[in-house]
């Protein structure tokens, strides 16, 4: 099974094992690649960062299990649509963007 493949059918055995031999130092690094721990940027009230928490567990590597069943990883609407996109496309995080009023959206100058 390739990557594809394990994404299309949320194959958990298959992301436990790359977390497995990548290791936490390098799951946390490519997960801050993605955006995931960092603001948006925006400045939003109240807006948090999310967080990859390393854990252990006594049956399994705890990095298996958080790049199998997301344990220890929290993570912000603006965040996970971020990441979704970037896999989407090919890997290029485009940091979200919206107009800082309304009026000024392609929508409402459509109207």
């Amino acid at each position: 099974m390739n990557l594809t493949e394990a994404l299309a059918h949320s194959n958990n055995a298959y992301f436990e094992a790359v977390g497995r031999k990548l290791g936490f130092e390098k799951v946390q690094y490519y997960a801050h690649q993605f955006g995931l721990g960092e603001l948006a940027g925006y400045r939003i009230p109240g807006e948090q960062l999310g967080r990859i928490r390393k854990w252990k567990s006594r049956q399994t590597c705890g990095v298996s299990k958080m790049c199998s069943f997301g344990e220890g990883i929290s993570m912000t609407p603006l965040q996970l649509g971020a990441l979704v996109t970037a896999i989407s496309n090919g890997g290029t995080l485009f940091y979200l963007q919206h107009p800082p009023v309304p009026r000024q959206s392609p929508i409402f100058s459509r109207a």
